[in-house]
């Protein structure tokens, strides 16, 4: 639909919002068009209630599919796989919208772990907010590595250490499982689940 995004000096002459606006009102190409054709119409001076007037989509969804789509742009900038950025063009905008706080090499990871797990949004959310606490830590916890998965099996094993109610902890060891990319991650939250 829109191709390379305008340089962001361009101011865009009527046609070209024109044009812009009728793609979005058709919902022409993918939300990553979608999304790169609100970021150049708002760099252009229109406000969200403009494009919304004129296209119908909502100031909350315009800011959700410009933040994705340039977490998308940072991914294909990163060299993810065709495979990987196939996926991402899927209806995977609020997966790669919890993915901006990370970074550009990290998103990457991270979205290759959403699309092996088939993650939602929330445990989309999880796995970014797990990354982010785990390159704090002074250190690599004995046993993980600093694969998202690993990071998200890190928080799971701590937190079951934490809870005294069986259950819990049994959950919370299974979705560090479920997780776990190295085999030593594995074999550190088995060892706790047997204790």
């Amino acid at each position: 639909m829109l191709g390379q995004p305008q340089s962001q000096d361009h101011q865009l002459s009527p046609e070209e919002a024109e044009q812009l606006f009728r793609a979005l009102l058709h919902k022409e190409g993918s939300w990553v068009d979608w999304g790169l054709g609100c970021q150049i119409l708002q760099k252009s001076g229109y406000s969200a209630m403009e494009i919304f007037e004129k296209t119908g989509f909502q100031g909350s969804h315009q800011n959700m599919i410009t933040v994705a789509a340039q977490v998308y742009q940072s991914i294909a900038d990163d060299g993810g796989s065709e495979d990987l950025l196939a996926y991402c063009r899927g209806p995977r905008s609020d997966v790669l919208y919890e993915l901006r706080i990370l970074n550009n090499h990290q998103r990457a990871i991270a979205a290759q772990v959403a699309k092996d797990k088939n993650l939602e949004f929330d445990a989309a959310k999880e796995v970014a907010k797990a990354m982010q606490h785990f390159v704090r830590l002074p250190q690599i916890p004995d046993g993980f590595t600093e694969h998202p998965g690993d990071a998200m099996a890190y928080q799971a094993w701590r937190t079951a250490k934490q809870k005294k109610d069986l259950q819990d902890r049994t959950r919370l060891i299974a979705k560090g499982l479920k997780f776990a990319h190295s085999d030593t991650a594995r074999k550190k939250l088995s060892n706790y689940s047997v204790i």
